[in-house]
């Protein structure tokens, strides 16, 4: 890679491609410890249905933190913390977005329903958006750490 041509896509870009199975693992999961499972039968239709509500948050989140790191940190010049800011903020607003699109498309189907614009904001944003913003900034500090250069030990040299 040309030294000074990194770009927060090609530093980041598998953190995307690794968000979309974490997403569908960590919302099936959810699914299982709130939900239980009374049956072995309904053990993976449970995990798999939670699992896509998981990647249908996911997506919004990565999109949010991508657009983000983009439009902050463009040539990858602040710090790792502020990067690690702008990415779990950037991940909230996208789950917001998307759960404030959901609330108005739901209301709108079902007659005599108030859109709860208040309630959304208060409930189901901050339980959707703070695991997605602690999942967008742990991410991009553990890859940060991986993507360091390691001094070797000295036993080993």
């Amino acid at each position: 890679m040309i030294p000074g041509r990194e770009t927060v896509w090609r530093r980041y870009w598998p953190l995307a491609l690794i968000a979309l199975p974490e997403g569908f693992v960590l919302g099936g999961l959810y699914g299982l410890v709130t939900v239980g499972v009374a049956s072995p039968a309904q053990l993976w239709p449970t995990f798999a249905g939670f699992g896509l509500g998981g990647l249908l948050f996911t997506v919004p989140a990565v999109m949010g933190s991508a657009l983000a790191l983009w439009l902050g940190d463009r040539g990858l010049r602040h710090t790792l913390r502020a990067r690690a800011l702008l990415s779990a903020l950037g991940a909230v607003f996208g789950v917001a977005v998307m759960v404030l699109v959901l609330e108005l498309v739901t209301s709108l189907q079902v007659v005599g329903q108030d859109f709860g614009l208040r309630s959304v904001l208060i409930v189901v944003v901050p339980l959707v958006g703070l695991p997605a913003a602690l999942v967008a900034a742990g991410s991009v500090v553990a890859w940060e750490w991986r993507l360091r250069p390691r001094k070797p030990h000295p036993a080993t040299v």
